[in-house]
């Protein structure tokens, strides 16, 4: 009789539970029939995330920091450098290696309480100073001198003309 009862109970129960979840769910039904989804929001929400996913790329492939990054003069960022520094110190986390910050036109006093002060961001989220230059170099490195170039360019006609037997007419001086 006991058990019967309990049966009884547990059927009553589960019935008002599948009410209630059918209920529920034609609420939510008519919820969305009254507010439909906006695509065009979605799409652009798309397009935005995409974008700073290639925006943090890039500053992370730059790693430098300008003039432009920093309150005029000031050693503080202003909000585009506090953003470009936080992707940098996600990377710099992971990855420590060199951190370009350009002087520009910066005096000197200025620049170093610039250094002073992005060294010591990077070290208070946690990066070892240790495994991180703070240097006045350009994106990608300094590059070459045109005089290297020169050279370069030379050796590698050298080769061609050794290669083929003699340069082209346009390669051949006159004598």
């Amino acid at each position: 009789m006991v058990t019967e009862i309990k049966k009884n109970i547990m059927k009553t129960s589960l019935l008002v539970a599948l009410f209630f979840v059918c209920f529920i769910l034609c609420s939510c039904n008519e919820t969305v029939k009254k507010n439909p989804v906006d695509k065009g929001l979605i799409n652009t929400s798309q397009v935005n995330m995409f974008n700073d996913i290639a925006m943090e790329n890039a500053i992370v492939t730059q790693r430098t920091l300008y003039p432009y990054h920093f309150i005029n003069g000031s050693e503080k960022l202003n909000e585009l450098g506090n953003r470009d520094v936080s992707i940098l110190i996600g990377h710099l986390k992971e990855y420590p290696g060199q951190l370009n910050l350009r002087q520009g036109e910066t005096p000197i006093s200025i620049y170093q309480a610039r250094v002073a002060y992005v060294s010591q961001q990077l070290q208070d989220a946690g990066i070892d100073m240790e495994k991180v230059s703070i240097v006045d170099d350009m994106a990608g490195g300094s590059g070459m001198s045109t005089d290297d170039v020169v050279e370069i360019h030379k050796a590698d006609q050298k080769v061609r003309t050794e290669r083929r037997g003699k340069a082209p007419a346009f390669f051949q001086q006159e004598r």
